[in-house]
């Protein structure tokens, strides 16, 4: 007979929380040669010589065997729902991988749109500031043309009125009194030919014939005096 050891294992299933325990026969070896023990039996010493035996066949009562089938039930529905639970945890972790892989995707799908959103509204805005400088730099050029083309239509203006005052510095307004004396003269003359016939008006002698009028003389009164005013000399002076 060999030498066993009995060993006392518990077990907790890991799904119904259901603790068992469980016998188990160890066989004992030799440490060094790893044969196994054996134990020292009391019939040798008789000379009796015991072999082993196989039992190929059993016959069991009905009611036993309805007795194992009503206790073989119990522990097949037990295994049963064994496999159901681990089957429906095994689904639900399939499941909460599978949750988490397709919220992974969308979560990857969004910062790609975000990320496609974030450099589209950089572009915008780096266009937007290039043009917005543009426009600076053409304002500028705008407001310097603008400063340039204003002092030198000052400075033209400047230029022609100081050539126009160093002219009539130099000739004393003669052509602009010349134009008002012309202008004087012309209304008079224009005057005197439409005048109608008046007796004429002798004042301090007599009037003779031939000698003129009174509005030839009055014209002629006028005339000094617009020359007068004029300071115009009409004169020439001999070198």
């Amino acid at each position: 007979m060999f030498r066993t050891r009995t060993n006392e294992i518990i077990t907790k299933d890991s799904i119904s929380g259901e603790v068992t325990t469980r016998t188990e026969i160890e066989i004992l070896r030799d440490k060094n040669t790893g044969e196994i023990l054996r134990k020292e039996s009391a019939l040798k010493d008789y000379g009796v010589i015991l072999k082993n035996f196989v039992v190929k066949r059993i016959q069991y009562p009905d009611n036993i065997l309805e007795q194992l089938d009503e206790q073989q039930q119990p522990l097949m529905d037990v295994q049963k729902a064994k496999a159901m639970a681990q089957k429906a945890e095994q689904e639900a972790i399939t499941a909460e991988k599978e949750g988490l892989a397709k919220i992974a995707v969308a979560k990857a799908e969004q910062e790609a749109l975000k990320i496609k959103d974030v450099v589209q509204a950089q572009k915008v805005k780096e266009v937007a500031v290039l043009k917005a400088e543009q426009a600076l730099e053409v304002a500028k050029f705008d407001k310097l043309a603008a400063s340039e083309y204003k002092e030198a239509k000052t400075m033209r203006a400047e230029a022609d009125a100081n050539a126009a005052r160093k002219l009539i510095q130099a000739d004393g307004a003669l052509k602009q009194k010349l134009a008002t004396y012309e202008n004087v003269m012309k209304f008079w003359a224009d005057a005197y030919t439409k005048q109608r016939p008046t007796p004429d008006i002798v004042i301090g002698g007599e009037s003779k014939k031939g000698s003129g009028n009174a509005a030839e003389q009055f014209m002629n009164l006028l005339s000094i005096k617009a020359l007068k005013d004029l300071s115009l000399d009409m004169n020439v002076k001999k070198k």
